[in-house]
């Protein structure tokens, strides 16, 4: 009976880390005029513009962040996906809230399942938009051996994908000037501010 618990809650880690993931893509056509409507922020735009027809030019794994006042910044990074007509994963939106009451050996399976899933549904795309979120309290709190192991994995398997656009949007800008995220990491920095 305790074998068959333990496969039952297997399954239902497994289950759930798909539907997130599924819950996460959007996928988009290609569109030109996707950044038609943010208005106030004209050279941004345009220097994102310069930057995407760089990376179209090229399938190789791109990090990107978005950084500054703006509150668009995230729409901004779904928009990339928009403009070059890709998938889009939405690593911003707590969909995970339903999983808050797991326990830690728990949460911690649902997360590698997670960055599994995820993976292997990216292989499948030509070209994907992955965008999360770094504020300053997130990003200087001490972390769980679980959670650097998460981060790792989540570093050597998405971020090492030639298909993959990372866009880091950063909500603290002073943490643009951490060794985090210096150019060596990044192949390129946007700051958007509010007009």
């Amino acid at each position: 009976m305790r074998h068959d618990r333990d496969d039952g809650e297997k399954a239902k880690i497994e289950q759930s880390a798909l539907d997130l993931v599924d819950e996460s893509r959007t996928t988009y056509v290609p569109n030109p005029n996707t950044f038609a409507s943010f208005t106030g922020m004209d050279e941004a735009i345009q220097e994102l513009v310069r930057m995407l027809e760089t990376v179209k030019k090229e399938k190789k794994f791109t990090g990107m962040i978005l950084y500054g006042t703006s509150r668009d910044k995230v729409a901004l990074a779904e928009a990339v996906a928009s403009y070059l007509g890709c998938a889009y994963y939405d690593l911003v939106t707590d969909d995970s809230a339903e999983n808050d009451d797991l326990d830690k050996t728990t949460s911690q399976e649902f997360s590698r399942k997670f960055v599994q899933f995820l993976a292997a549904d990216i292989k499948r795309r030509e070209r994907a938009v992955v965008c999360w979120v770094d504020q300053a309290d997130d990003f200087y709190k001490e972390m769980d051996d679980w959670e650097k192991e998460l981060e790792d994995l989540f570093a050597t398997t998405i971020l090492t994908m030639e298909n993959v656009i990372a866009v880091n949007v950063i909500d603290a800008p002073e943490l643009i000037t951490t060794d985090c995220y210096q150019p060596a990491n990044y192949d390129f920095k946007l700051r958007v501010d509010e007009r």
